[in-house]
């Protein structure tokens, strides 16, 4: 199960916030490499964009951990 792809679940508190910080969470996400899925969520809006299979990326711990540095901390889930 181990091999199975996840998800990335990355959340802005609205559009703005998305639109602010967006392009340093990609510069993130660019430079890893996987098949894990990344789902944007909007909470303000209740809006989910699941990002094109060409940005998929390697939801490891180190990846995580980048993204909340950016976002704040529990903002970044990973599941199955």
């Amino acid at each position: 199960f181990s091999d199975s792809p996840r998800s990335l679940w990355i959340k802005f508190e609205n559009r703005d916030e998305y639109e602010e910080k967006f392009k340093e969470v990609s510069d993130l996400l660019d430079v890893s490499d996987g098949k894990d899925l990344v789902k944007i969520y909007l909470a303000e809006e209740k809006l989910v964009k699941t990002l094109p299979a060409n940005h998929c990326v390697n939801a490891d711990e180190t990846l995580t951990a980048q993204v909340e540095s950016v976002l704040g901390e529990g903002r970044v889930k990973v599941t199955w």
